[in-house]
């Protein structure tokens, strides 16, 4: 559960990080781009060829949140705050609200 909720914040604040990050490598770019051009076109270059990488990152902390969702879903167990699920088919939390779709991913609240 504490590994559930841990990868949940990563991936909640990850595509925020990378929006950031990439705002600050293109504010750097843009400041040395006049000085040192070389090292402008290098940043241009490496921040597109980074872009697929951060992609798989994400897609990944993605699988491993509804890995671990099905995991305690399959032992009626809520991923969000450890209590039980009542009925076997159900997949919403009675005790804190939580809504899990079929493949893991958690849903809006109903």
């Amino acid at each position: 559960m504490l590994l559930y909720r841990a990868l949940r914040w990563v991936n909640s604040v990850y595509p925020l990080a990378m929006f950031f990050s990439y705002l600050a490598i293109a504010i750097a770019t843009f400041a040395v781009c006049f000085l040192i051009p070389v090292v402008g076109v290098l940043s241009l270059i490496f921040s597109i060829f980074a872009l697929l990488p951060a992609v798989l990152v994400w897609k990944l902390l993605q699988a491993g949140e509804r890995w671990l969702a099905r995991d305690s879903i399959r032992r009626h167990v809520c991923p969000e705050c450890g209590g039980g699920i009542t009925h076997p088919g159900a997949v919403d939390c009675a005790a804190c609200g939580a809504a899990f779709d079929d493949h893991g991913g958690r849903v809006a609240m109903r």
